[in-house]
């Protein structure tokens, strides 16, 4: 991955509107990502200290994990990637461009 800068796509993230995931849900998505995390390891593709930053980051912020997936998917330009889950249970896309 490119250098991530964490708190402009933070900044992004708060600039969106989505429901986010209540306290119980966020617990299960942070065991969920140590889980994803330990078997990325096991199989040597271990994230680096910016990769890791940005998934603990959408987790303080309580990014749904579909949210979450589309913001990985494209960090530097997040509201292309954003339109694909345009009307989904979980946000309603809103430009932040």
């Amino acid at each position: 991955m490119n250098r991530l800068d964490v708190e402009a796509i933070r900044a992004q993230v708060r600039a969106l509107d989505f429901t986010r995931g209540t306290p119980a849900e966020v617990a299960l998505w942070r065991e969920d990502d140590a889980d994803a995390r330990a078997n990325l390891a096991i199989e040597g593709m271990d994230l680096d200290l910016a990769e890791h930053a940005l998934f603990d980051m959408l987790r303080e912020e309580s990014v749904p994990p579909p949210l979450a997936t589309a913001i990985v998917l494209n960090p530097h330009s997040p509201s292309k990637s954003l339109i694909l889950l345009s009307g989904s249970q979980y946000f309603r896309y809103k430009s932040w461009c």
